[in-house]
């Protein structure tokens, strides 16, 4: 604000009094009107989008980020059972209740402020989150579901600029038309040269950076068929992912998310033979090894459901190659040992896995649930007294795990 104390405003001449005097004016209506929520200009737009950002959003984000990447390193997974696709679906995220309530209160104040922001699309989406990670389905369903339909091209439908979204829509209209062009020139040389264009096929769906600001419309649409089945709505959540892969606006990059949640949804519902070729998918789309791990282990599990024990093997040992953290790993040696005995290449081969594993210093704390397994192996043989002797030395290495301690007992009987 510009300050000029009443002396000085006395000593200066006429035309510099009223020369300061406008500009004192200016200033005012510039700040009015770049805070007023109603008034449709490029300046109101750059302040509420700049503001609305870096203000209550980002702090927002910033915790959202930082509740996902505890949930990563430390899923808490139940591996006797088919663990979640998504490593802050375990039971260890309903743990963050207060960094939720924070994120909620700083995206609402956000919205308040500065709704006409393109990125009170992305504070809704963040509030949905938060309810679907505590667990409270029904509520970020109400956020999802009012983002796909209020805030379809990333801003509300009375404060957006209607002349910007008819050049955007002009503009993808054109890149429609040209990509048509482009592939019919395309097929008609490979005809040319006697190539087969029978696998050709057209995609003109958009692409959308991931990494820049982008509606939200889409991934909305993704978990909000995740949470209709997470609220035992399995008929929406089956008809909105049907929805989604005919919506030719859906932009083919975010392809994995939506696949992903195709197979979420199916492994949920246990119709494994339908999870199995999205969840394939999925784990080709993705380029980071590390993250293979998970879907590869959530793969391996269903095949081994479904009695496929050679793919399911095979799998797992995927899994060792994409540096999984040090429990999914050990899971996967001890399922590997598990299904060597199953698909019926003998226990020779499971227990030199498994005797390996009680040489690695690293699972010194696990070697009763190795023994247990060894024990296993000789049983499926007819092996008593080898079996009962591993399951004796599963019980004197047990240390705290009582449901381990109970298998030994009632195994070695």
């Amino acid at each position: 604000m510009l300050k000029i104390s009443y002396k000085t405003y006395y000593q200066v001449p006429i035309l510099k009094k009223f020369l300061i005097l406008c500009t004192t004016l200016s200033v005012l209506i510039v700040c009015l009107n770049s805070c007023s929520k109603t008034n449709k200009n490029a300046l109101t737009q750059g302040y509420h989008d700049l503001t609305g950002h870096y203000n209550s959003y980002f702090n927002a984000n910033e915790k959202m980020k930082i509740v996902m990447t505890n949930l990563e390193k430390n899923p808490q997974d139940n591996y006797d059972s088919i663990i979640p696709l998504y490593a802050y679906e375990n039971k260890a995220a309903t743990g963050f209740s207060s960094e939720y309530e924070v994120i909620i209160k700083k995206s609402t104040f956000s919205i308040q402020n500065h709704e006409p922001s393109k990125w009170s699309d992305d504070n809704y989406f963040l509030m949905g989150m938060a309810h679907y990670l505590k667990g409270d389905y029904p509520q970020a369903i109400n956020h999802f579901t009012y983002i796909t339909s209020v805030y379809k091209n990333g801003y509300k439908e009375d404060l957006m600029d209607k002349s910007k979204l008819r050049a955007s829509q002009s503009k993808e209209k054109k890149r429609i038309l040209k990509e048509k062009q482009d592939f019919k020139k395309k097929k008609k040389k490979n005809r040319a040269k006697g190539k087969s264009t029978d696998n050709m096929v057209l995609d003109t769906r958009p692409t959308l950076s991931r990494l820049g600001h982008h509606p939200k419309r889409y991934l909305s649409q993704v978990w909000l068929a995740r949470a209709f089945a997470k609220n035992e709505m399995i008929n929406q959540a089956n008809s909105l992912i049907t929805f989604t892969e005919s919506d030719q606006s859906y932009p083919h990059n975010f392809d994995l998310d939506l696949l992903m949640a195709k197979a979420s949804i199916q492994i949920q519902q246990r119709n494994f033979d339908k999870a199995v070729d999205p969840l394939k998918k999925s784990i080709e789309l993705i380029k980071s090894k590390k993250r293979k791990a998970r879907p590869l282990f959530v793969l391996a599990q269903i095949e081994t459901e479904r009695k496929n024990y050679k793919n399911a093997i095979a799998a797992y040992k995927q899994v060792l190659k994409s540096n999984p953290n040090f429990d999914m790993e050990f899971q996967a040696k001890l399922k590997l040992a598990q299904l060597a005995t199953l698909s019926g290449e003998g226990g020779k081969d499971a227990r030199a896995l498994l005797l390996s594993m009680v040489k690695d210093g690293k699972n010194s704390e696990l070697l009763d649930q190795i023994y247990y397994q060894i024990g296993k192996t000789w049983l499926n043989e007819n092996n008593f007294p080898e079996a009962k002797s591993n399951f004796q030395k599963s019980l004197d290495k047990n240390k705290t795990n009582t449901n381990q301690k109970g298998l030994a007992i009632v195994t070695g009987k």
